[in-house]
């Protein structure tokens, strides 16, 4: 969000809660539940995602809390039912979100406004978390914007009060004047006025695609020492300690609202009321936590927790790719990258990935290979550098082929270990004939404690 005007934002709600959602305290319209709400337990993501939720996403594995917006999912989620004042030129009210087809839309109107609309010009929705039980982890949506001058749909986690030190958040948020970027964002108490005015906090990122016509993924993972913002399931935008950055800490709500702005021309535009109503829509959300985050421990120190989170490693060079005749480049047909567990499989270039990991447990990552026919070939091949550390009393890295028979328990080829060191090798993986149709290459650290660091480069079949 735009500094100018962020002081202002929340600070009526998260100033003083209680008051906010008091009627006496100045609301004049009565909070209600959601029509048939069954007021259900939270839920999980079931063990098998739905397919919109895996092809070009970050998170494409189990997540601790989903919401895949077929109904109002009460245990856990909250219809806001307030206003919050300049720069947000409405009210919050339930019946401006509904749920429909698995979709979940939020509606910008003027019915009955401003008399039942605590004196403003429009209502809205915003979608929420009841709890502030969200701290370190991966975080994602798939939502389609609302287009238009004034106009601001976003993604975010919130906590404290705002331009204090209790003050954490990260944001995704699309202005409809220019559908074509996403703004990020991020606070940690308050803000370094200087560095604001370097551009160290605020970013916009070109998409290449239109936002306000079709759905797309927005998701970032948010570490001790760093936050890594993905589109499509694609790293668009890293910040971290090492930088100089800030990072939140704390625990906070998810949050999802469409809204207007108000005194903010210069920022978001004009916003001029079409004469229809203007909707947002979000087809589903998930989060999935990172395990080292310790409760009241307060921010991090710059070398973080001791069981440090995954970040990707420094970029290096990329080795020239072998020029071996009928060699396969992976490159040349790999979709979205996954990553499962808290490991971090990213993109740097085409021919060129990290992967990092630290915990227990099975954490990976790697690439969806659309059933790409590799009968013809019978190795991967690839150059790796980097670290596998053991703290315990057993740590290996893993590479595994994936043939589109196969299930995600039992891979057609496995190579354990991987090893590996400072210096670059090649690794050869013989596929003996099993792998007809490639569905996907996965990396994986297995450990009871350990820790790797590592670049990938020239993945190829020959």
């Amino acid at each position: 969000m735009n500094i100018s005007v962020i002081d202002r934002i929340y600070s009526v709600f998260f100033s003083s809660p209680l008051s906010a959602c008091n009627p006496s305290a100045g609301e004049t319209r009565t909070a209600q539940a959601a029509p048939d709400d069954p007021t259900p337990a939270p839920v999980t993501a079931s063990a098998d995602p739905p397919p919109q939720a895996t092809a070009d996403a970050l998170i494409t594995w189990d997540a601790q809390t989903a919401q895949e917006m077929n109904q109002h999912e009460g245990g856990n989620w909250h219809m806001a039912n307030w206003s919050n004042g300049n720069p947000f030129d409405c009210t919050w009210q339930p019946d401006n979100i509904s749920f429909n087809d698995g979709i979940m839309t939020l509606t910008l109107d003027n019915k009955g406004c401003p008399a039942s609309c605590n004196s403003e010009p429009y209502a809205s929705g915003e979608y929420r978390t009841m709890q502030e039980t969200y701290g370190y982890g991966y975080y994602e949506t798939s939502m389609k914007a609302a287009a238009g001058e004034g106009l601001v749909s976003a993604f975010f986690v919130y906590t404290g009060v705002h331009s204090q030190p209790s003050h954490q958040e990260i944001d995704f948020e699309i202005l409809g004047k220019d559908c074509t970027q996403v703004q990020t964002n991020y606070f940690s108490g308050v803000r370094d006025r200087e560095k604001e005015e370097q551009g160290l906090y605020e970013e916009k990122i070109d998409l290449g695609f239109n936002a306000c016509e079709e759905f797309h993924n927005y998701g970032f993972m948010w570490a001790a020492d760093s936050l890594v913002w993905y589109i499509d399931g694609q790293p668009a935008r890293t910040v971290s300690q090492a930088d100089g950055a800030s990072i939140p800490h704390g625990k906070t709500k998810i949050m999802l609202n469409l809204w207007p702005g108000r005194g903010v021309d210069g920022w978001l535009g004009q916003f001029e009321y079409p004469g229809q109503p203007i909707t947002a829509q979000y087809d589903w959300i998930r989060y999935s936590p990172l395990t080292d985050f310790v409760e009241g421990a307060g921010p991090p120190s710059v070398e973080g927790p001791t069981s440090k989170p995954p970040t990707a490693p420094i970029s290096k060079e990329v080795p020239p790719t072998p020029a071996t005749e009928g060699t396969l480049l992976v490159s040349s047909f790999a979709g979205g990258s996954f990553n499962f567990n808290g490991g971090l499989f990213a993109k740097k270039t085409a021919e060129h990935y990290t992967f990092s990991a630290s915990q227990a447990g099975d954490a990976g990552g790697g690439i969806f290979c659309s059933n790409q026919d590799i009968a013809a070939h019978s190795t991967l091949k690839f150059e790796i550098d980097g670290s596998v550390t053991q703290h315990g009393n057993w740590t290996r890295l893993i590479v595994q082929v994936y043939d589109d028979g196969d299930s995600n328990s039992a891979p057609s080829v496995s190579f354990d270990p991987i090893i590996v060191s400072a210096d670059q090798q090649t690794i050869e993986v013989p596929l003996h004939s099993q792998v007809d149709n490639l569905a996907k290459i996965q990396f994986m650290l297995v450990a009871d404690s350990g820790s790797c660091n590592v670049d990938i480069y020239n993945l190829r079949f020959e």
